[in-house]
């Protein structure tokens, strides 16, 4: 039987959602019945928040510090010219370019204008989250000649949050104040002086969101046993950057730095109902990861696909056996990440953070990564757009330590000097190396404190 693959990609979706990550909000049974027969990778890290950058990584293969001329051929088109046909059904966005140009046939979701009402008591089948899913497997399941690759875009925690208010006055107790009723998302600095009320409440939406997902994502397998097809079909739940909750001071995208509320984000993947394999791996993956996990799923080949030095080095799930995980926790790759609210270095255990520049609109407006630092570094911090003025020391790096400090709440700069002046160097020669485009397969070579193990 020929192989299909669904693949679920969520806005807003971070770690702190699910169960299966620790999420400590909501429970979601069903989301974490499927990842104890899944891959959960624990260390899933995203190279941008960008919708647009996100996709190139997600369907053509290329990393978000990358700018290649052309992008070459996209995943949809690469199974297009082996005979396998794929399916985009998303909800309205304006930043889908990349992904509804990639794909040969796309299907947006009809939506109804809910800005500035308030949410339902009970139903949540309506909801957008559940619609999406409602409408994508429907329209894909009824199809006699349907697409093996489906590929679900939703708006999640960046649509409407509409779930049931009783899901909502369900995560408080009886002293708590009532949450909001509204459904359009939040987003607000929140400091000391803020109400920690408010921030409760919209905490409480946030995860009653979770809940949606959950209960929409039975109707994966239902749809996969009603086709007969669930021995032979991967699926793939996936993040597209977190929603931050006050974790560092802010509530919503727009306001995001790269820490892990918004860079570290749920990917777990399955291979068929017959393979589960129960598996959570600690060695951080990326999403070229899963672009070449869907080429290897379906047996294609990417060989008229133009190579550059991160493209050469995903690595798909099928081939991630635990003696290579166990190998791979050794390799100190450097990583790095752009958000609209600054960039991340990440080595080993160690992660910098620079915060204060939107290194997002600097990687899509210029030509080169020296023309992006150059500029991001002689900028005037007073001339920075509004949502980053609270970052105090731009260009200044943080510094945190993994695993011991998951959610970053400890910055360490101070204390390790020597690594802050490391990473500030490295970064430097990082990039350079990605723009000259070197044949050379590995990045350049780290000083010896990444690799040997932190104190």
């Amino acid at each position: 039987m020929s192989r299909s693959a669904i693949v679920v990609a969520v806005e807003g979706l971070g770690t702190n959602m699910l169960g299966a990550y620790g999420g400590p909000w909501t429970r979601t049974p069903v989301l974490d019945s499927f990842a104890s027969r899944a891959i959960v990778a624990d260390q899933f890290l995203l190279d941008s928040d960008d919708l647009e950058l996100l996709y190139r990584s997600l369907l053509f293969g290329w990393h978000a510090a990358e700018k290649p001329i052309d992008l070459g051929t996209s995943l949809p088109d690469l199974l297009a010219s082996h005979g396998i046909e794929s399916l985009l059904v998303h909800d309205p966005s304006d930043m889908l370019t990349t992904a509804k140009t990639a794909f040969p046939v796309s299907m947006e979701v009809s939506r109804e204008d809910l800005i500035g009402k308030e949410v339902d008591d009970e139903d949540w089948e309506s909801s957008w989250i559940a619609e999406c899913m409602a409408s994508a497997l429907g329209n894909w399941a009824d199809d006699e000649e349907r697409a093996s690759l489906l590929w679900i875009h939703c708006k999640g925690w960046n649509g409407p949050w509409d779930a049931p208010y009783a899901y909502r006055e369900a995560l408080g107790g009886e002293d708590d104040p009532p949450p909001p009723r509204g459904i359009d998302r939040p987003e607000a600095w929140f400091d000391a002086e803020s109400d920690p009320d408010e921030l409760f409440g919209w905490t409480q939406a946030a995860a009653a969101q979770a809940k949606l997902l959950d209960q929409a994502w039975e109707w994966i397998d239902a749809t996969l046993e009603e086709l007969e097809i669930g021995d032979d079909s991967l699926v793939i739940l996936v993040g597209l950057a977190g929603y931050p909750l006050g974790e560092h001071n802010s509530v919503g995208p727009r306001l995001a730095a790269p820490y892990s509320e918004r860079i570290h984000t749920p990917c777990i993947v399955r291979f068929g109902k017959r393979d589960e394999l129960g598996w959570r791996i600690q060695r951080p993956v990326h999403p070229v990861d899963l672009w070449q996990t869907l080429i290897d799923w379906f047996d294609v080949s990417c060989e008229s696909s133009p190579t550059t030095l991160i493209r050469r080095l995903p690595r798909s799930f099928l081939h991630l056996m635990q003696e290579e995980i166990d190998q791979h926790r050794l390799l100190p790759n450097p990583f790095l990440s752009f958000t609209s609210g600054g960039m991340a270095l990440r080595i080993s255990d160690w992660l910098a953070v620079w915060r204060g520049t939107n290194w997002v609109d600097l990687q899509l407006k210029y030509e080169s990564l020296t023309e992006i630092v150059t500029t991001a570094l002689q900028r005037d911090p007073n001339t920075r757009l509004d949502v980053n003025v609270r970052a105090t020391e731009p260009n200044v790096p943080e510094l945190y330590l993994h695993p011991e400090d998951r959610w970053q709440q400890n910055d360490v700069a101070s204390r390790a000097v020597e690594v802050v002046q490391a990473m500030e160097q490295y970064r430097a020669t990082y990039l350079r190396w990605l723009e000259e485009g070197q044949t050379d397969l590995h990045p350049p070579t780290l000083p010896d404190l990444f690799v040997e193990q932190p104190e």
